[in-house]
């Protein structure tokens, strides 16, 4: 194991590009964005339930009585 010890973010992009090179710096994205995703659909699936079941706009059919 290496003991690497960083001053700040710059300090840590520069060994990291230095040792591992360009695709250092994305090591680890493809997890991330696997495992972001789910979270990002039910976002987009309730929030689109959502508008349509609360925003009062007729197109979308609303069950939802609004007073003005």
């Amino acid at each position: 194991m290496v003991d690497v010890s960083y001053r700040n973010v710059v300090d840590v992009l520069r060994k990291t590009y230095s040792s591992h090179g360009v695709r250092g710096l994305y090591r680890g994205y493809v997890a991330t964005a696997l495992g972001v995703m789910p979270y990002v659909v039910l976002l987009f699936f309730f929030y689109d339930s959502l508008k349509k079941t609360y925003s009062g706009d007729e197109r979308y059919g609303t069950k939802v009585c609004r007073y003005n």
